[in-house]
């Protein structure tokens, strides 16, 4: 990594000063891949296909649906305390609803074929790996995402190549919480040896990416070029972005400046703003 001349130093609320930009990480869904509604659709009409062939005659429909009634079932219990979903759990409680009895061989077929269907619905955008070329020359890279299946996200991150740019990736399955809470942002940091206020992370979910960074001590840059649906807690004053910007190829010049205001100081909140899950993709 290249010596960074000294960066403007910003000092926040609380009298604190935060250095210079030394570490960024990137959520993963709707900021380094498209993570929408159409792709979720896909993933979830290729895992009925396996299922269907798997199983045998069953209605895939019907698969998606009690998929789609398990997900929700979790987010309700979970997601008041920020934790994590158990995909494992979901799949194979869709599984039960063809009849057949799941045991560990149809389980560990089905989470594979789950984790396939995740690469082949998340097409990479070409602009994303010039932009973490360009950035991993002056900062250390990782990622802070939700996912509840370690594995998708790494195998993801691998199959498009992108897991040579980080150093460090946090998952919300590995750790049992979900951003916002802080821990995932803490121990983000700690993997690319910086403190949270020089991390800058960047994400598509005001709540889970701008006021989980908040909340941890770190900085944010919201990204909203993938997103196609609004963001219910945009704006939301708990949390203060340095910018928002539709082009991940204008991050350099975003964290260069550093012109748009300090960050909030640490807070120690382990709880959801709203009711909504935080990534709903998921």
């Amino acid at each position: 990594m290249s010596a960074r001349p000294p960066g403007r130093r910003l000092r926040s609320p609380a009298g604190r000063t935060r250095g210079p930009v030394k570490a960024v990480t990137f959520d993963v869904g709707n900021t380094l891949f498209p993570f929408r509604r159409r792709e979720m659709d896909d993933l979830l009409a290729g895992f009925a296909s396996f299922v269907v062939r798997r199983v045998g005659p069953c209605d895939p429909e019907r698969v998606i649906a009690r998929y789609n009634e398990v997900r929700q079932a979790q987010y309700r219990v979970n997601l008041p305390h920020l934790r994590e979903n158990d995909l494992v759990e979901r799949v194979r409680l869709t599984l039960d609803e063809t009849g057949r009895e799941v045991g560990p061989e149809l389980l560990g077929e089905a989470m594979e074929a789950y984790i396939a269907c995740l690469v082949r619905a998340l097409p990479l955008p070409e602009s994303v790996p010039p932009v973490l070329h360009r950035l991993s020359r002056d900062y250390t890279l990782g990622v802070i995402t939700n996912y509840p299946y370690s594995p998708g996200t790494r195998r993801l991150l691998a199959g498009s190549g992108l897991d040579r740019f980080f150093r460090t990736v946090v998952i919300s399955a590995d750790w049992g919480f979900v951003k916002p809470h802080p821990l995932l942002f803490r121990e983000a940091a700690r993997g690319l040896g910086v403190e949270p206020g020089a991390l800058v992370h960047v994400g598509d979910d005001w709540e889970a990416d701008v006021i989980g960074a908040a909340r941890a001590g770190a900085r944010s840059v919201y990204f909203t070029g993938l997103r196609d649906e609004p963001d219910p807690l945009r704006d939301n004053p708990e949390g203060r972005p340095l910018a928002v910007v539709d082009d991940l190829a204008r991050l350099p010049e975003v964290l260069a400046g550093l012109g748009t205001g300090p960050p909030l100081p640490e807070r120690q909140e382990t709880r959801a703003v709203t009711g909504r899950p935080a990534a709903s993709r998921r």
